[in-house]
């Protein structure tokens, strides 16, 4: 058998950027500017593995580990779904797909309602009055039954609308919620009506205390 002599080591050119050859060029090898040898690698067809592991208890996984989808008996794939404030909501067992979970927030209503219902000509309190707060008034619904003359004031005798308001029978007021009060009472002092007849007024006052 002969020798072999000359063998010369293939040499790689280090560049920046990939080269861009033309159908039958010769060309060296390449590297980038860290000597890393540029190839092409060709995957063939991958399949992705969907099984899941059914179990009646939810499994517990070690960080790290790679695991298949869980299932409980019935089918259905365990989730968690996380909300604002940390809250969980467990999707039902036996549910068949997975849909939307709701979440209904305890609501309390922006105003408070005092109801009107005055049969006599006095000054009656339609809401107390409360230390350091005043009463503000955002709506009002008024059924005016007789002639009426009426009066708004604040518990302690200042009128809120200026001076009494003169009403005929089967009249009535509606002061519609526009984002301002209608009304202010005086800080610690109540909201009251000063009727002058015994004509009923009936109605809702709508309002917030601070």
């Amino acid at each position: 058998m002969g020798s072999l002599h000359n063998i010369t080591a293939p040499v790689a050119k280090a560049t920046a950027a990939a080269p861009i050859l033309t159908e039958g060029d010769v060309a060296g090898l390449s590297q980038d500017l860290t000597g890393a040898l540029r190839v092409s690698a060709s995957i063939g067809s991958v399949t992705a593995s969907m099984d899941a592991t059914a179990t009646a208890a939810a499994p517990s996984y070690t960080e790290g580990t790679a695991n298949p989808i869980s299932q409980n008996l019935t089918g259905d794939q365990r989730v968690i779904a996380k909300i604002a404030a940390s809250q969980t909501i467990g999707l039902a067992a036996g549910t068949a797909a997975i849909g939307t979970a709701g979440v209904t927030p305890a609501v309390t209503p922006a105003l408070t309602r005092a109801t009107v219902n005055i049969t006599t000509a006095t000054t009656t309190a339609i809401v107390g009055g409360t230390a350091a707060q005043t009463v503000r008034v955002y709506k009002i619904l008024l059924n005016i039954a007789a002639t009426q003359t009426l009066n708004i004031i604040s518990s302690g005798g200042a009128s809120l609308v200026g001076a009494a308001m003169s009403f005929a029978a089967n009249g009535g007021l509606v002061l519609d919620f526009d984002g301002e009060p209608w009304f202010v009472t005086t800080s610690a002092e109540g909201l009251s009506f000063v009727t002058t007849t015994t004509g009923a007024v009936t109605g809702v006052v709508y309002y917030v205390k601070s």
